[in-house]
């Protein structure tokens, strides 16, 4: 059974390609005279450069993920839809050169496969669904939205092949993530209608909180940057914990573990303040129960950050302010339960998608354009699930929650088979993250930067897994410390 699902994998995924060169050369044709004749062969050029160098190409994307925003809503905002666009033109050079070389998907390294491809194989099927549109802009932005990202599951094993690059690569994203933090602070100073705080659309109003702008750095939106934070929280938790870092190093990882956790306060989200206390926490409760934190120096190094951190919150002034804000934002807000534990139960969408749903693509905001009237109906919809169901129905809403939960078991047994501490510390994390992923608390098909960090990491486990196995095969002794 699964060496036919494995046989069929390189069609599979190939589809995933024709969508997206689709949507990129509808959008190339709305160009016009010199500048469409100029962007397709240039497209055309970079698309087959980024094949051979794909490697670089994936790292490309990376950091076009964090400029893209800053692109879209102070640079080129005329041009915002095209910038948006980009990310899958890079995305698409990595994916043409296995598709021309081969994908390899074994079992072994993939044993929640089955429901990646049961879950492609239904938005296949959503594509004639014409509850509300046959748009075929709206179907393969959908199909875009849901699956972009997945073929991210065997670029990144193939790249970080090593515990020590996946460190290195934090490390690298923490160092940059600093000029972003400094960013957010001078927005929360500036004027509210400052051309720093705009978002893209010059008709949507700066959110605020007592007053104060909630920040969003580079980023398009609140919710694109609360999804940055949290990851690049845990991302300098892991470091700290496992060590192996220089004074100097420390130093500037210490500033940006005090500056994240300032600009968490500024975009005045209680979403990524309480989701990352819950997280930390309880990643400090197993680790100490587990034996991966025992050594007296890492907790020195935690009590130590912990209380810098906390006298800078509390004793400086942008500290105060920010939390000031924070507090009472939260206090004129709902119930947090709700807002947490409410969105996985999507009953008020039930009845209007039925088993089926709408049809791929009908709930994103992309789409609402191509819509019509009939977007009125999918635009009170917020959260993931409500989304889902809208689109893909019950059994849509049912394959993703498995899904999820399958790649969440993959990601606990492979917590719990690793040997090194570096690794049993770094899927620790990636288990946790993933929770409020579940729960439909974070986003990862409609917020395009959240599923992006979701598959590159679920990427990482994949890795992860592969390295302990090859130290298994070559008898490599290790050690839990």
């Amino acid at each position: 059974m699964y060496s036919r699902i494995q046989n069929n994998a390189n069609i599979a995924v190939a589809v995933f390609a024709f969508p997206v060169i689709g949507m990129i050369l509808w959008y190339l044709f709305d160009f016009r005279g010199v500048v469409f004749i100029a962007a397709v062969p240039l497209a055309v050029l970079v698309i087959i450069i980024g094949s051979f160098k794909w490697k670089l190409s994936v790292y490309i994307f990376l950091v076009w993920l964090i400029l893209e925003g800053a692109l879209r809503k102070w640079f080129f905002p005329d041009y915002s839809s095209y910038i948006f666009m980009l990310k899958y033109v890079i995305l698409l050079c990595p994916f043409l050169h296995f598709l021309v070389k081969g994908f390899n998907i074994k079992k072994k390294d993939y044993p929640f496969y089955p429901f990646v491809l049961i879950y492609f194989i239904w938005g296949v099927f959503e594509l004639i669904n014409p509850a509300i549109s046959t748009d075929i802009r709206v179907k393969v932005l959908g199909i875009m939205v849901h699956y972009a990202f997945i073929p991210m599951l065997y670029f990144v094993p193939l790249i970080l092949d090593d515990t020590d690059k996946i460190l290195r690569l934090f490390k690298i994203a923490i160092i940059i993530s600093i000029p972003l933090f400094i960013l957010g602070i001078y927005q929360y100073y500036s004027p509210i209608y400052s051309s720093i705080n705009k978002y893209i659309g010059e008709d949507q109003n700066i959110a605020l909180a007592a007053g104060k702008v909630r920040i969003t750095s580079v980023f398009s939106y609140i919710s694109t940057y609360t999804t940055y934070l949290s990851m690049i929280t845990l991302i300098i938790f892991i470091v700290i914990v496992i060590g192996r870092i220089k004074k100097t190093t420390m130093i500037v990882i210490s500033i940006a573990a005090i500056l994240a956790i300032i600009n968490a306060f500024m975009t005045g989200s209680r979403g990524v303040v309480y989701l990352l206390v819950a997280a930390i926490s309880v990643m400090l409760i197993i680790m100490i129960f587990t034996g991966l934190v025992k050594k007296k120096k890492n907790v020195f190094t935690i009590l130590v950050l912990t209380m810098i951190t906390l006298s800078t919150i509390y004793l400086s002034e942008f500290g105060k302010e920010s939390v000031g804000t924070f507090t009472k934002r939260a206090e004129q807000s709902g119930s947090v339960i709700d807002r947490v534990v409410g969105p996985m139960y999507p009953s008020n969408f039930i009845a209007a998608a039925g088993m089926i749903g709408l049809g791929i693509g009908t709930a994103y905001q992309g789409s609402r354009t191509f819509i019509g009237n009939d977007a009125e109906i999918v635009s009170l919809s917020e959260a993931e699930y409500e989304k889902l169901v809208l689109e893909m129905g019950i059994i849509g809403y049912i394959i993703v929650l498995l899904l999820k939960i399958s790649i969440f078991i993959f990601t606990i047994n492979s917590f719990k088979r690793a040997r090194f501490r570096a690794d049993k510390i770094i899927l620790l994390a990636l288990a946790v993250y993933q929770v409020p992923i579940i729960i439909g608390a974070q986003a990862i098909i409609f917020n395009t930067l959240s599923g992006a960090i979701y598959w590159f990491s679920i990427g990482m486990v994949v890795s992860i897994n592969r390295i302990w196995r090859l130290y298994n095969a070559q008898g490599i002794s290790y050690s839990t410390l």
